[in-house]
């Protein structure tokens, strides 16, 4: 008997159940974006100032999902990395080149740096490459503190005032509807990139490395890729937050950030794109939010990310994954009935 012969009560029975999922489409981040842009019209200054770092660190978190939740290489170069695209941007800010130009550069040296930490994954494995990619950042930190003369040290260097596309952004809200807009765009392009071919490459390579190289998955460059991207992804971002608050210094850029915005995949969900993104707005403000705390702050923020992550173990997306599952379920039972 086939399937169109049995009765309609049978079908129903044993359709299957398919999730409800969200419009993960241009139009959808796109109608996302806009919805943000309104709700923080308004807005005290002091909170525009956590949204406008928290799309920052959102734009650098989309990146090391690539490195980390596609490739599974663990990475604490990250906030090194931004702070390569932030001194690209502090170097030649207000020279005859504009802040176009200026952008893709801070993009492309970040995708440079970052790409060195893809060489050394593929000849270290598991926790080298985690050593390893400390050692680049506290590098890139040493470099930055001593040549003084070029990047002005500890003392940091400042950032001639930038507008693009005629928003000036130094200004939170202004710098918010122009980074709301990138941030949507980037979650895109990695949401893409995880349904590629290149993206199911370093899923099978994170999984096997040995069933990949036998299905023909070139395991290095495909690593090497992986880096480049989150490298500039994170040059993007260290770029941005150099604009926003028109200096940038090595304090911005430590084993403090790093770990943050390991915090921000692990508690957004590294297979989910939205899910960093709103991870990103609230452990950023967890963090920077609550400095009226004091001393305290650090306690209570970290006492609040390990709870987050005992009750969340798979994240904001695990926790929509499984509501998708509850409400197809539950249609399928009310079609049942």
């Amino acid at each position: 008997m086939s399937s169109m012969d049995r009765p309609v009560s049978y079908r129903r029975r044993h359709r299957r159940v398919e999730p409800v999922r969200p419009a993960l489409s241009p139009l959808g981040f796109a109608a996302t974006a806009a919805v943000f842009l309104v709700a923080v019209s308004g807005t005290a200054e002091t909170t525009l100032v956590t949204i406008s770092l928290a799309c920052v660190y959102a734009i650098a978190a989309l990146g090391l999902t690539v490195v980390f939740g596609l490739a599974g290489m663990l990475s604490l170069a990250q906030a090194a990395v931004m702070a390569v695209g932030g001194y690209t941007v502090a170097l030649i800010a207000g020279d005859e080149l504009g802040p176009l130009p200026t952008l893709l550069l801070a993009i492309v040296a970040g995708a440079a740096v970052s790409g060195l930490s893809g060489v050394i994954g593929t000849r270290a494995k598991s926790h080298y490459f985690v050593l390893a990619t400390l050692a680049l950042a506290e590098g890139v930190r040493l470099l930055v503190v001593n040549e003084s003369s070029v990047t002005g040290g500890s003392n940091g260097h400042p950032v001639a005032a930038t507008s693009l596309l005629g928003l000036r952004l130094v200004d939170p809200y202004l710098f918010i509807q122009l980074a709301i807009p990138v941030v949507a765009v980037c979650a895109y392009l990695v949401h893409c990139l995880r349904k590629s071919r290149f993206g199911l490459s370093l899923k099978a390579a994170a999984s096997d490395e040995y069933m990949a190289k036998a299905a023909g998955v070139a395991i290095n460059r495909a690593r090497i890729l992986a880096t480049v991207v989150s490298g500039a992804f994170a040059g993007l971002a260290g770029a941005l937050m150099a604009m926003l608050n028109g200096y940038i210094g090595p304090q911005d850029f430590g084993l403090g950030a790093a770990v943050l915005l390991l915090l921000i995949v692990v508690f957004g969900g590294a297979s989910s794109s939205i899910g960093t993104v709103v991870a990103a707005l609230v452990l950023t403000y967890a963090s920077h939010g609550m400095l009226d705390l004091a001393e305290a702050s650090g306690l209570v923020y970290g006492l609040a990310t390990l709870l987050l992550l005992l009750l969340l173990p798979g994240g904001v997306a695990g926790v929509g994954r499984a509501a998708a599952r509850r409400i197809g379920g539950l249609r399928n039972a009310r079609e049942e009935s």
